[in-house]
């Protein structure tokens, strides 16, 4: 009985030692190990573990269930100093447990007892279900052995997987760093590119500018050579119609001196004509004539005479010329009758002759003359003749040829010498048919012999009044030789015509206008009218507009006016003015158009400029 309790002590042992290992082993692997029951160990003893005075049952468990043959159903491996520990495996799915048998290995370096008890019992005969418990305990312990050295080999394995996985990450990454930096660089290459394009296109774009700079400057200068030849032209052409201006002003005021009876007069401003050796030169030597007879100087007077035939062989005015030489030697003491005469000239010079001595007897031969068959030239010499009486009679007979009632050739010279040589019941003669006459051409000459008489209070009224643009335009121009200045500038402050405008600014400049033009050329809104009167100004003298052109160009906003300025400087001559403004002008337009001025001029001062210009 003693050494079946001795047994069962060790066989305890054993068990409890084989459990400690057991579950170390859980805690290393995490798996859940469940020991046998001491219990079991009834199985392995049968019944004589539960005789004797020691019972088996565990304190607060039922005692042990027995099989039909009387023993514990309890199954309990044992072995020679080893013990064996089924675990049931849980896995982290919570799958069905696995059993297992683990060999625990008890304390083989302290033998003592235990380890003698373990042996005895091993020596023994031990029933068959142990030694199948130790065939499956060895078979799982190398089934565990070799589960371990696969699961080392497929960690191996694995490491080996994620190395090369990472190695291949690393070779991808390597390979995307490089496709990158090619990117990179072919992005650099084609931004390097770009910016090559780029500053071809600006190389061409400037140069595409430049050439465009270079045609447009070209096209530049030929308008302004074009502009210039034609300003030439039309500044020649201004110098001419103002000489002419001015020589049919002083013919003009001549005969109108002639008219008040003031001979001495006209022969100086006759002389002024003669000088200029214009269109009205021929008629000033004879009116010259005609007024030294009246004055008594008749030797001067056929001198005058004779030098108008040496000048002037083909001139109109020969005839006259011829009647007046018959008057002057009349006046002198010889006698001349037209009867005697078989030559019509010679009558027509008998007849002038004798107006002057008999008019009673010399208008009805005249009349007759005028309604006869005799030509033209002989009617109008005749009227002419008959217009210089100054009798009632005479300016009767010449009123009606005004009028219309014969040639419209003869009405032309009518209305001419009613201007020259009519006094105030002519001009009032010459208003009537103005007013009664539907013909444009008869009212223009109307005007020229209003202006011829001196009638600026007739001329202002039509200026003013007359409803057709163009006789309104000829009274304008009638008063500029008149020299109307205060009339012109009054009527160019009520006028709302532009064209008008124009006609009375250069009426202003035919007038000598100075100080009105200056005026409009500093406040007139209209910039192509102060364009307009800012050249009248540079043809109008240096010394008179020199220093307000400065004045108007300094304070001037319009580049075309500004233009306008240099232009008058150039037509003056100011040389000095252009040199300042081609210094000090910051608009390199208008100083390229001041330096292209003095390239033209030719002098001194330009010159030394030029020079200048070159040397910087």
């Amino acid at each position: 009985m003693n050494k079946h309790w001795r047994i069962m002590f060790l066989v305890w042992a054993a068990s409890v030692a084989g459990a400690i290992p057991a579950m170390a082993l859980e805690g290393r692997a995490g798996l859940k190990v469940r020991p046998r029951s001491f219990y079991n160990c009834v199985e392995i003893l049968g019944p004589r573990a539960t005789s004797g005075p020691l019972s088996l049952e565990r304190e607060g468990e039922p005692p042990p269930a027995f099989s039909s043959a009387g023993a514990p159903h309890r199954p309990v491996q044992r072995g020679a100093g080893r013990a064996f520990a089924r675990r049931s495996v849980v896995d982290a799915r919570g799958a069905q447990p696995a059993k297992d048998w683990r060999r625990v290995r008890g304390s083989g370096a302290s033998a003592g007892p235990l380890s003698s008890a373990s042996a005895a019992i091993s020596s023994a005969t031990q029933p068959p279900i142990i030694q199948n418990a130790d065939k499956e305990a060895e078979q799982g312990q190398e089934q565990e052995k070799r589960d371990l050295e696969q699961e080392k080999r497929d960690r191996e394995q694995e490491a080996k997987v994620r190395d090369q996985e990472a190695q291949q990450r690393d070779q991808e990454a390597q390979q995307r760093d490089q496709e990158a930096q090619q990117r990179e660089q072919e992005a650099q290459q084609r931004d390097r590119e770009a910016q090559e394009r780029e500053q071809k296109a600006k190389v061409r774009d400037q140069e595409a500018q430049q050439r465009n700079q270079e045609a447009q400057q070209r096209k530049q200068e030929a308008q302004q050579r074009e502009q210039e030849s034609r300003q030439r032209e039309q500044e020649a052409r201004d110098r001419a119609q103002e000489r002419i201006e001015r020589e049919r002003e002083l013919y003009g005021r001549g005969t109108g001196d002639i008219n008040e009876g003031k001979f001495q007069q006209a022969i100086e401003r006759f002389d002024q004509v003669i000088e200029e050796r214009g269109a009205h030169a021929e008629g000033a030597l004879y009116w010259k004539a005609y007024a030294q007879n009246k004055l008594g100087q008749c030797a001067d007077a056929l001198e005058t005479l004779a030098t108008l035939r040496r000048t002037y062989p083909k001139s109109g005015w020969l005839d006259d010329a011829k009647a007046l030489e018959v008057e002057v030697r009349q006046s002198s003491g010889q006698s001349v009758s037209p009867d005697a005469e078989a030559n019509e000239d010679l009558k027509l010079i008998a007849i002038n002759s004798l107006l002057g001595t008999d008019p009673a007897q010399a208008l009805p031969m005249l009349e007759r003359f005028l309604t006869g068959p005799q030509s033209l030239k002989l009617k109008e010499r005749a009227l002419f003749v008959l217009s210089q009486s100054g009798s009632p009679k005479a300016r009767e007979v010449v009123g009606r040829i005004a009028s219309g009632n014969r040639n419209p050739e003869l009405q032309m010279m009518a209305i001419r010498d009613l201007g020259l040589f009519g006094g105030k019941e002519s001009r009032a003669t010459l208003e009537e048919i103005y007013k009664s006459s539907h013909d444009a051409e008869v009212k223009r000459a109307i005007l020229q012999s209003f202006m011829m008489s001196g009638e600026r209070e007739r001329l202002f009224e039509v200026a003013k009044g007359e409803p057709s643009v163009e006789l309104r335009a000829e009274a304008v121009k009638q008063l500029g030789v008149m020299g109307a200045r205060a009339e012109l500038y009054q009527l160019y402050q009520s006028e709302t015509s532009t064209e008008i405008k124009r006609n009375i600014l250069q009426a202003m400049f035919v007038g000598g206008d100075v100080e009105h033009m200056l005026e409009l050329a500093r406040g007139e809104k209209d910039s192509e009218l102060r364009r307009q009167a800012v050249r009248n100004l540079g043809l109008m003298g240096k010394d008179k507009t020199a220093s307000a052109l400065v004045s108007i160009y300094s304070s001037e906003k319009d580049p075309e006016v500004k233009r306008a300025v240099i232009q008058a400087f150039f037509l003056q001559s100011n040389t000095a003015s252009l040199i300042q403004i081609a210094r000090q002008e910051k608009d390199m337009s208008l100083k390229k158009e001041a330096v292209q001025k003095l390239s033209l001029m030719h002098n001194k001062e330009s010159t030394a400029f030029m020079m200048e210009l070159l040397n910087k």
